[in-house]
């Protein structure tokens, strides 16, 4: 039906609706990339169905939108996303540093940026430690030390000095897995509500401080 509706359909919302529908073939999304309507090509760019040459080709396109949506979409190559890190349009740069499947040495090189995009990086779980290290290293946004200290690639090292960021980071700190147990034990004690009671439920406390909120059996 939707590769029926994809050849007969004249109308642009009817062939936006099947290039954004996941049920919707690979063969007719290449074809919808072809669409003359913007709207169309750039929700093929979102559908996780599309062929990998169909988003590669979207990628170089003048289609802003398409661009953005490509860089998002977890079936992008790496190799496509590492030319989006270029793009000269900040929300795509954004959406690449944000993509799991960017190549470890482009989020690196985005996170040396003082660009926004170096805010994005912080949370993506394949960014290098090395690299949030260094982001970790210079004034970040109150955002950004809350992204490092929830994101499990974090070093721990790293992690123990967020505390100090705020309210926000610290709870991220407390209920990040990879936060060293004696960090984990002070916040567990800590006097804002939210960060003791992450601290209590994160599954790297050690007994001691299980014990010491009441949370083990007698």
């Amino acid at each position: 039906m939707l590769r029926f509706l994809a050849n007969v359909a004249t109308d642009k919302v009817a062939l936006a609706l099947v290039a954004r529908n996941l049920a919707t073939p690979p063969k007719t999304l290449a074809g919808l990339a072809n669409s003359p309507y913007r709207a169309v090509r750039a929700n093929v760019a979102t559908n996780p169905n599309a062929p990998p040459r169909t988003l590669a080709r979207l990628a170089d396109g003048t289609n802003i939108d398409a661009r953005q949506n490509v860089a998002t979409n977890p079936a992008t190559e790496p190799d496509v996303l590492a030319r989006l890190a270029d793009d000269p349009v900040g929300q795509v740069r954004e959406q690449v540093a944000r993509n799991p499947r960017t190549p470890r040495e482009t989020l690196a090189r985005l996170a040396a940026s003082w660009g926004p995009e170096a805010d994005y990086v912080a949370a993506n779980p394949s960014a290098p430690p090395e690299a949030l290290a260094g982001l970790a290293a210079r004034p970040i946004s109150v955002r950004a030390a809350t992204a490092l200290a929830r994101n499990r690639a974090t070093p721990p090292d790293v992690l123990a000095g967020l505390i100090s960021h705020g309210a926000a980071p610290r709870e991220g700190v407390a209920a990040n897995p990879a936060t060293p147990p004696d960090v984990l034990l002070r916040l567990a004690a800590d006097s804002h509500a939210p960060t003791r009671a992450a601290a209590q439920a994160n599954p790297s406390l050690p007994p001691a401080g299980r014990a010491a909120a009441g949370l083990l059996a007698d």
